[in-house]
């Protein structure tokens, strides 16, 4: 199981931007991997093109990806406010984080904070900083 976080799917959906072709790589590189993210990522992904209409395509392109959306439980409360607690995080990164844990998935990120402290949780990261750092 690969879990997604927001950055990638931005870089992979923006033509023209800077990080396009390593977005690609970095779904080629899993392709025959489960998919899932959160509902705040999603909603995170959607916040651009909901500011130009394009909503509804973005959340086509999210489901033809066949991603998974995972609903944030009562349950999570508590192991969330820990985890943001304890990685400095910010709460939508800490969500992403927490549903790799979770799931017992890798995650595909961008972001090299996040990467940096699923590794020390112990959680394999896929993309950029994975690929930055060998």
């Amino acid at each position: 199981m690969i879990v997604f976080d927001a950055k990638l799917l931005v870089a992979f959906y923006t033509p023209g931007h800077s990080h396009q072709a390593r977005a690609v790589a970095a779904l080629a590189a899993v392709a025959t991997e489960p998919r899932a993210m959160s509902a705040l990522t999603l909603a995170e992904f959607l916040v651009h093109p909901a500011a130009s209409g394009a909503t509804t395509k973005a959340e086509a392109n999210v489901k033809a990806l066949g991603i998974a959306i995972r609903d944030i439980q009562p349950e999570d409360a508590a192991p969330l406010a820990r985890l943001r607690a304890s990685t400095g995080l910010k709460m939508p990164d800490a969500v992403v984080l927490h549903l790799a844990i979770k799931e017992g998935a890798s995650l595909l990120t961008f972001d090299d904070r996040l990467a940096a402290a699923a590794r020390d949780y112990g959680v394999k990261v896929v993309g950029a900083a994975d690929t930055q750092t060998g």
